[in-house]
């Protein structure tokens, strides 16, 4: 569900505040508050039990305008995020900026629960580029069977 801006399929469309925002305070101040950058796209992302994004790259213009912010709102021990080699395990009440324009996967492993992320784009600014420097950067760690997941989804269908 798109809070701000619209999918890039849909087109070449304005980025700004979706009406369903102004029903979130929390998630509005988060996107204009908390994070020190000018909000680009943000949306509520769920994926399903056993869901799953094969592995892409972000290519388009947009991303390498922007850092990409993920916010842990529902999620468990069996949602991964693949990223430039590395496996992720994001836990609620952390921040995690992505670098999308590297190759990048993600599988909801659990058999019932779905994973929710709050996904904002923001553009460059002094204060998010101090909060990165300062950030962990070694969170990272090798899973075989998660690798071993990915591989096979290789050429795979984007969302499946």
């Amino acid at each position: 569900m798109f809070l701000r801006g619209f999918a890039p399929a849909e087109g070449d469309k304005p980025i700004a505040d979706r009406p369903i925002l102004e029903q979130l305070p929390y998630i509005r101040w988060i996107i204009t508050a908390l994070i020190a950058a000018p909000a680009q796209r943000c949306l509520l992302a769920r994926l399903p039990a056993g869901g799953s994004v094969a592995p892409h790259t972000d290519r388009a213009p947009y991303f390498s305008k922007t850092i990409r912010v993920h916010i842990p709102v529902e999620t468990h021990e069996c949602a991964y995020m693949l990223c430039t080699g590395q496996c992720y395990v994001m836990r609620p009440n952390e921040v995690w900026a992505l670098n999308n324009s590297a190759e990048h996967a993600v599988w909801n492993a659990h058999p019932t629960l779905p994973r929710t992320h709050l996904i904002c784009d923001f553009l460059l600014s002094t204060q998010l580029l101090e909060l990165l420097a300062g950030s962990d950067r070694a969170l990272g760690h090798q899973r075989p069977r998660v690798e071993q997941y990915f591989a096979r989804l290789r050429g795979a269908p984007l969302l499946r």
